[in-house]
C-alpha cells in the first residue's frame, strides 16, 4: 500500500511500527463527526478510533484525504486556524481540520502526515478519459491550500 511504502522510505525500516491511513475508499472530510458507527467521515469518531487496532495505537498515520470531496466540489469554506476547534464538518476546512484535532488528542504519540493533492495536470490531459479540475488547476489548489492551513493550526 502506498500508505506504507510512504512511512517506509521516511522512517526505514516499519516492521515495529503501527502505521495506518485515516482514509477510506468512498469517504472524505465532511460528514457526521459524532458517529460511532459509520466510519466514512474521517472525523468521526467510528473512524478515529478503528485506527488502533488490536489495541495498539498507531506510531505512523498518513492522511491521504480528500480526494472524493474535491472531485464532488464540495465546498471549502472559510474555517482559520484563529476560529478554533470547528464545531462540524459542513465544509472540507472545517472536516480536515476537526479530524486533525481529534488524530493528535486521541493519538498523542503518533506522527501525523498530511498528503496535498497533485496540482500538475498536464499529465491527466495526455490520458484518454482522465479529468482534471479545471485548466488553471484553481480548486485543487484551494484543497491543498486548505490542508495546509489545517496543518499549521496544529
Amino acid at each position: 500500500m502506498y500508505w506504507y511504502k510512504t512511512a517506509k522510505t521516511l522512517f526505514g525500516k516499519c516492521d515495529n511500527t503501527n502505521t495506518v491511513v485515516c482514509a477510506m475508499g468512498s469517504s472524505g472530510v465532511m460528514g457526521d463527526a459524532t458517529s460511532t458507527t459509520n466510519p466514512h467521515c474521517a472525523a468521526s469518531n467510528k473512524r478515529i478510533s478503528d485506527l488502533s487496532s488490536n489495541g495498539f495505537n498507531p506510531d505512523i498515520i498518513v492522511c491521504f484525504i480528500g480526494c472524493n470531496n474535491m472531485g464532488a466540489d464540495a465546498a471549502i469554506g472559510n474555517w482559520k486556524p484563529q476560529d478554533g476547534i470547528p464545531e462540524s464538518t459542513s465544509t472540507f476546512r472545517e472536516g480536515y481540520a476537526l479530524m486533525l484535532y481529534k488524530l493528535q488528542t486521541t493519538y498523542t504519540n503518533a506522527r501525523i502526515f498530511c498528503c496535498t493533492f497533485l496540482e500538475e495536470t498536464s499529465w491527466r490531459e495526455k490520458t484518454p478519459g482522465w479529468p482534471t479540475n479545471t485548466d488553471t488547476n484553481k480548486i485543487t489548489k484551494q484543497y491543498n491550500d486548505s490542508i495546509n492551513r489545517s496543518c499549521i493550526w496544529l
